[in-house]
């Protein structure tokens, strides 16, 4: 009975560890920190580079082809490249590389695209640096396995790493078997810095053969875990409208989940050009001066951190953005080409960029309506 007893209070610890190790942000994964989704190719080129200029802050261990140095027809074991599609023009390999566009959905959208190797090799590393202390973040990835499932070639297999200065490291999980049934794949694996204020991302080769192993890697981000937040209008909609000549103030609110201790807040604006903070409003609530707006979008979004963080990139949580569209005025035009007499016909002209009812006066006889 002692030994059933033990055994069951390992079992606990052994399933509460697991349960905690699964639950490690508490509050929710928020905008991306990182976002690598390869840039943007053109109508007629089909491979890109360097990697650096698609890629800031981006390596790889397996040797990078295309521009600005050879173009390649196809990839080769331990080769990468930048491309629109896996199927590139003169490839002599269509089983290994089927066509398919990238993950991120942009117009001439680029993936990396890998022949990998029997070694572990590292297909990805990126350096995270000015970490706050103690950060629950999440490693994101997509996999494109390229070949044919009539190919029958080994599948991807990789491990999602991450490392501080020292070499140890802080998590990693594997993918498993990346299936061959030309669909992006995601992979994430979720772990906490520490005392580290730098860290590396590393994506790692698991596949222990070059037969096959052939796939393409998209919009790989990273996400900081931090309070919920839903911002809203005094009208409690995410959306509002309003006509040129007759916008009118709002106030931003947002509802906040706990997450950290002497919060400060700061909201941002884009116009189309970027986001800014906007001077004086750092409380929760704000009220926004919105008279005499130019026609466009504008768009609201609530940053918050512990004090002394709201200005360190990698320490705050940031909302989704709240919408306000202001609507141009109709412009009108009406045309005749000449007088109009009783008991006649005539077929003015109008010519409006929106829909109305019109009607037409005339001194001393009925109006008519159109």
């Amino acid at each position: 009975m002692h030994f059933l007893t033990k055994a069951l209070f390992f079992l606990y610890i052994f399933l509460f560890a697991n349960f905690a190790k699964a639950q490690l942000c508490s509050g929710t994964f928020g905008q991306p920190l990182i976002s690598q989704t390869f840039g943007q190719g053109n109508n007629t080129d089909n491979w890109y580079g360097p990697l650096a200029q698609y890629a800031p802050g981006a390596s790889t261990y397996t040797t990078f082809v295309g521009p600005p140095g050879v173009i390649p027809r196809n990839l080769t074991a331990n080769q990468s490249g930048l491309v629109k599609t896996p199927a590139t023009p003169g490839n002599p390999y269509p089983i290994y590389w089927q066509p398919h566009a990238d993950h991120t959905g942009n117009p001439n959208g680029l993936m990396l695209l890998i022949d990998g190797i029997a070694t572990q090799t590292v297909f990805f590393e990126q350096q995270m640096d000015n970490l706050c202390p103690n950060t629950t973040l999440r490693l994101s990835i997509w996999v494109l396995n390229t070949n044919s499932p009539a190919a029958n070639a080994q599948n991807p297999n990789m491990a999602l790493r991450i490392i501080d200065p020292n070499g140890n490291v802080l998590n990693e999980k594997p993918t498993g078997s990346v299936p061959a049934d030309l669909t992006w794949h995601q992979y994430f694996v979720d772990f906490t810095n520490g005392n580290s204020s730098t860290i590396t991302l590393q994506l790692i080769n698991r596949t222990p053969t070059n037969s096959g192993n052939d796939f393409a890697l998209d919009d790989i981000t990273v996400q900081a875990c931090g309070p919920s937040i839903a911002p809203f209008f005094n009208t409690n909609t995410a959306l509002l409208n309003m006509c040129e000549g007759n916008t009118s103030n709002f106030i931003l609110d947002a509802n906040i989940s706990a997450g950290y201790t002497n919060a400060v807040y700061q909201w941002q604006e884009n116009t189309g050009n970027g986001w800014t903070d906007i001077v004086g409003k750092t409380t929760k609530q704000a009220s926004i001066d919105f008279s005499n707006r130019l026609p466009g979008t504008y768009q609201y979004r609530l940053i918050t951190a512990m004090n002394g963080n709201i200005d360190r990139t990698y320490c705050r949580a940031i909302s989704e953005p709240l919408t306000v569209t202001v609507n141009a005025l109709p412009i009108a035009k009406a045309e005749n080409f000449g007088p109009i007499c009783v008991g006649s016909v005539s077929s003015p002209v109008f010519q409006t960029t929106q829909k109305y009812n019109f009607v037409l006066k005339f001194p001393s006889i009925n109006r008519w309506e159109i």
